[in-house]
């Protein structure tokens, strides 16, 4: 991986291997009860090097990854992510030392500046993460699914059945982050032991941030499939913002992400 992107690097920078990134400066957040619970405004900067590329180029990479030995992982980062996990160094470290880190909602782009309508499209329509899981299904690749909660857990194979009802899903775990459960050596490792048993080839996360990221990063030498892949909320939120609450919530999320990146620059 190459290394994360400080407050003087610029939009759209190209490393040596061609890849384009950016990083993403917001400034005067001031937190709503959905992102920390504290109200007053502050000052901050938040650096987190995601990978700008099309869905196409994306596929090739987790192609590859399916057929490496080793583990490798993919994470879509969200907008929610983002603003909750500003202060947090060790989670954006840990989003770093991921294999292939993809946006997870147009808006990131779009407070990137980023100008490419097909990307934008591309993003919106999450196509990345359909093809892959198309490629999954197409080549009988078996799943395993992780959440932080029994109904997150429903909600999350309610969404791949709608994305592909051919999907293999071999297994699934429940793991209670307010419970202490990501510290619990026996819980985890009974985790980790009942994926290797299932012979699955890819493990699907939806357990929010910094939790999936703590999870991958304590087991990943662990773990004996080809690819974990971190959706957090950007599985579920395609079908739950058909819901008109979710809706409304979702928009006023987004005019706060415009606004307080829009204030920045």
């Amino acid at each position: 991986m190459t290394q994360l992107l400080t407050n003087k690097d610029k939009f759209g920078k190209i490393d040596r291997m061609g890849r384009n990134y950016f990083a993403l400066e917001f400034a005067e957040f001031l937190e709503s009860d959905n992102f920390g619970g504290i109200n007053d405004r502050k000052n901050f900067n938040i650096d987190v090097e995601i990978s700008c590329i099309k869905a196409k180029e994306a596929m090739m990479q987790a192609i590859g990854f399916m057929k490496d030995d080793s583990v490798n992982t993919i994470e879509l980062v969200s907008m929610e992510s983002l603003m909750k996990e500003h202060e947090n160094p060790e989670w954006k470290k840990k989003v770093s030392m991921q294999d292939l880190v993809l946006p997870g909602s147009v808006e990131i782009l779009e407070a990137a500046k980023t100008d490419d309508a097909r990307l934008l499209r591309e993003t919106d329509n999450k196509l990345f993460l359909r093809m892959f899981l198309k490629y999954l299904q197409k080549n009988h690749h078996k799943i395993y699914l992780l959440a932080a909660s029994q109904e997150e857990l429903v909600k999350a194979e309610e969404a791949l059945a709608r994305y592909n009802q051919g999907i293999r899903v071999v297994g699934d775990a429940v793991i209670h982050p307010e419970d202490g459960e990501l510290t619990d050596a026996d819980r985890i490792h009974g985790i980790v032991n009942a994926v290797n048993g299932s012979e699955a080839d890819c493990i699907l996360s939806v357990l929010p941030s910094p939790v999936q990221e703590d999870f991958i990063e304590q087991n990943r030498a662990l773990i004996d499939t080809r690819v974990w892949i971190g959706c957090g909320s950007v599985l579920m939120r395609s079908f739950d913002d058909r819901k008109m609450t979710s809706r409304i919530k979702r928009m006023l999320v987004k005019k706060v992400f415009r606004y307080k990146v829009e204030k920045q620059n």
